[in-house]
């Protein structure tokens, strides 16, 4: 495997990953088409740049190195954490919230198939109260018919 001499750490390091791809086994910097690309990203920068053009992540070991140790206490990724974490927690309650909904939908065509099954029962059972009642006034008049047939023998 023959290497080449990195442009950005200058060691004898850079190996080819593809066609018009090289990777280098020592500072790990990815050039594509004499781009540097980035690793978190992916956007293609200049040869020269120390930083992403898109977000801000530094390219090479030494400038990572040098961005850990500089003035900044706050990290571009520890806000693109936050960001992420409040877009999470946004989808999160949302989707909670619909949840929530078809929960109570759930349980409002229960409460409603309930009522109605309640409204069943009781027509059965008035119903069945008119029937025994029936039967009864019936089962009265043939008492009464008998006592007054044993009453007259």
């Amino acid at each position: 495997m023959q290497t080449y001499e990195c442009p950005i750490c200058s060691e004898e390091k850079l190996v080819e990953s593809g066609p018009s791809a090289y990777k280098c086994q020592h500072c790990r910097a990815s050039i594509i088409e004499g781009k540097l690309v980035c690793s978190a990203c992916g956007n293609h920068n200049p040869l020269d740049a120390v930083k992403c053009e898109t977000c801000q992540e530094p390219l090479t070991i030494f400038s990572r190195v040098v961005s850990r140790h500089s003035q900044s206490t706050r990290s571009w990724r520890l806000d693109q954490a936050r960001d992420q974490a409040n877009t999470l927690k946004a989808t999160e309650a949302h989707a909670s919230e619909a949840r929530m909904e078809n929960f109570l939908e759930i349980d409002r065509k229960r409460k409603a198939a309930e009522r109605e099954a309640a409204l069943l029962q009781e027509e059965t059972d008035r119903q069945l109260f008119r029937y025994v009642r029936i039967g009864l006034g019936i089962f009265l008049a043939i008492v009464a018919i008998a006592s007054l047939i044993i009453a007259l023998v």
